[in-house]
């Protein structure tokens, strides 16, 4: 071989030494991902939006449980019935910690099913068009 170029011997001592490097790497960057689990992570913030999307899944399975076969209706499901029969826990304002209310609006005409969650947290949220005669 030529004195001036690199020769096998140089070459695969290189490729060794990359191999290597890149072995260490892979390992120590797996071993990080395992130690940051989900469990980790820090929870996100729950939004109005959420409390009301588990209301309405709530009403979905007290709807399925009790009311089986309606063709046509419209049902208000107040919160507190759906935390009394074990449907859904309390919910409470995600800023204030106070207990919120609210109900379910179930509509069925025909073929259509709609479920409309209104939703009351003290004086920081309330959902537009709730009125209070649904509540209990």
């Amino acid at each position: 071989m030529n004195s001036e170029g690199w020769g096998l011997r140089i070459m695969l001592f290189f490729c060794a030494c990359l191999m290597f490097a890149l072995i260490v790497s892979a390992s120590i960057l797996n071993t990080s991902f395992k130690h940051n689990t989900s469990k980790d992570i820090e929870v996100t913030a729950v939004t109005y939006y959420d409390l009301e999307v588990r209301m309405v899944n709530a009403a979905k399975n007290y709807i399925y449980d009790n009311y089986n076969d309606i063709s046509k209706a419209t049902i208000p499901i107040s919160l507190s019935t759906l935390i009394n029969n074990n449907y859904i826990g309390p919910i409470n304002d995600p800023d204030t910690k106070e207990n919120c209310s609210g109900y379910v609006i179930f509509t069925k005409d025909k073929n259509n099913t709609q479920y409309d969650p209104y939703l009351r947290c003290g004086t920081m949220y309330k959902t537009n068009g709730y009125e209070l005669q649904y509540e209990n």
